[in-house]
Parts: C-alpha cells; sequence; structure tokens
C-alpha cells in the first residue's frame, strides 16, 4: 500500500512539473509574440504620434499590459479553473453528508461573490491610478532634479535635491 501511495506521489509530482514548464513556455511564447506585434505597431505611428504621447509613457504602458496579459493567463486562468472544480468537489462532499448544512452553507455564495465584485471595482480604480502615476514618473527625463522628503541625521525632515540617474 506504501508503495502504490509513493508511486501516486511521484506521479502527481511528474505531471504537475510538466504542466507547469508547459505552461511557462506556453506564457513566454506569447509574450515575445504579443511584444513583437505591439513593438511593430508602435513603429508603425505616424510621428505625430510620438510628439502627443511621450516615449516613457508608451514603454511602461507596453510592458505593463504585456505583462499583466502573461500574469493573467499564468496564474489567474489556471488559478481560476483550479478552484472552480474544487469548489465543486466540496460542494458535493457536503450535499452527500449533510444537504440542509450545505445549503445554508451555500447562501453565503451570493454575498462572497458581490463583495468581490466591489473589491475588483475598487483594485481596478487604484491599479489604473497606479499606472498613470507610473508612466509619468518614466516620462521624466534623466537627471531631472527632484525635491525628495526623508529622514535627517537629526531626526527631522530634510528637503533636499536628488540626481535621479
Amino acid at each position: 500500500m506504501a508503495f502504490l501511495f509513493s508511486v501516486a506521489a511521484v506521479s502527481i509530482l511528474a505531471v504537475s512539473y510538466f504542466q507547469t514548464v508547459c505552461l511557462e513556455q506556453a506564457g513566454q511564447k506569447m509574450m515575445r509574440d504579443m511584444r513583437l506585434f505591439l513593438y511593430h505597431h508602435i513603429l508603425s505611428r505616424s510621428l505625430f504620434f510620438f510628439s502627443r504621447n511621450p516615449a516613457g509613457k508608451l514603454v511602461t504602458r507596453l510592458n505593463h499590459d504585456v505583462q499583466n496579459m502573461a500574469e493573467l493567463f499564468r496564474n489567474m486562468l489556471i488559478g481560476l479553473f483550479k478552484d472552480f472544480l474544487l469548489f465543486l468537489d466540496i460542494a458535493a462532499v457536503m450535499f452527500a453528508l449533510n444537504a440542509v448544512l450545505a445549503f445554508v452553507c451555500m447562501l453565503i455564495v451570493p454575498l462572497m461573490a458581490l463583495i468581490t465584485y466591489f473589491f475588483a471595482r475598487f483594485s481596478r480604480e487604484i491599479f489604473r491610478r497606479l499606472k498613470g502615476y507610473t508612466g509619468k514618473l518614466n516620462t521624466l527625463p534623466k537627471g531631472q532634479i527632484l525635491a525628495v522628503v526623508g529622514p535627517s541625521v537629526s531626526g527631522k525632515n530634510a528637503v533636499g535635491p536628488v540626481c535621479l540617474m
């Protein structure tokens, strides 16, 4: 019996490793293809487009959007599918053990979905603002002098110029 358990554990480990390698390769190829497509698309724009849009903003947007798509592919879709199957399995076992108690427990699912929806909307707005701030920071030329607030030796806040290189 222990031998069968060991074989099953090693098999699950091997399949999980193979699945991870395949998903990572697919994600990397998708990112490469998307970056090449977007790079060629940006190069085909007119000079007027580049005068209206700073290079730092374009680079930041391009990198973040491609990275977000890869993250969505890698983590969200696979995790969502696994979690949905796990939820169905747990619900089936709960209903098999005690249907009334399982039904009462399932009444909270719509409330959880509603809370998740509002949290996602709030998080999306915060993320958009963060991307905007990052784009503005990346449009600053190298070496521009900024005032930075930080602690000084005496314990008071000191404002001083810092060269960004």
